[in-house]
């Protein structure tokens, strides 16, 4: 039961990423029919594994992730056209869709230090001696 609940809190930190790359795709008119369940853990498990993973070269990582995203998304079937509007769809999606984007004015400020007093109450003489 453990490794269950382990598993399923793992899939649920990329849920969002998944969600708007099937968003995305459908926005785009990409997708052939909507992803099942299964179809959906699938693809949440895959990106645990490829966001878990090390690489020295972040180009040859980028490579990787993206030829086994659509590798995944083609063998499920649930593409219908792999054209530019398709890969650069999930190359967006993969590198920026679980961020957050801001659009506005954005004031911030942060104050960080430390402020340190001491009193010390010693009695001096006239030459300075205690």
């Amino acid at each position: 039961m453990a490794e269950e609940l382990d598993e399923l809190n793992r899939l649920a930190i990329y849920e969002g990423l998944y969600i708007y790359i099937f968003e995305d795709l459908f926005e785009n008119d990409r997708l052939n029919r909507l992803p099942g369940e299964n179809e959906i853990l699938q693809l949440a498990n895959q990106i645990a594994q490829l966001r878990n993973q090390r690489f020295f070269d972040s180009r040859l990582r980028r490579i990787y992730e993206i030829e086994t995203l659509d590798s995944l998304i083609n063998h499920l079937g649930l593409v219908n056209e792999s054209d530019a509007t398709y890969f650069t769809s999930l190359n967006d999606m993969w590198l920026y869709g679980d961020e957050i984007r801001y659009s506005g004015t954005r004031f911030q400020f942060n104050a960080f230090g430390s402020l340190f007093y001491q009193f010390d109450k010693t009695k001096y003489n006239e030459n300075n001696q205690l």
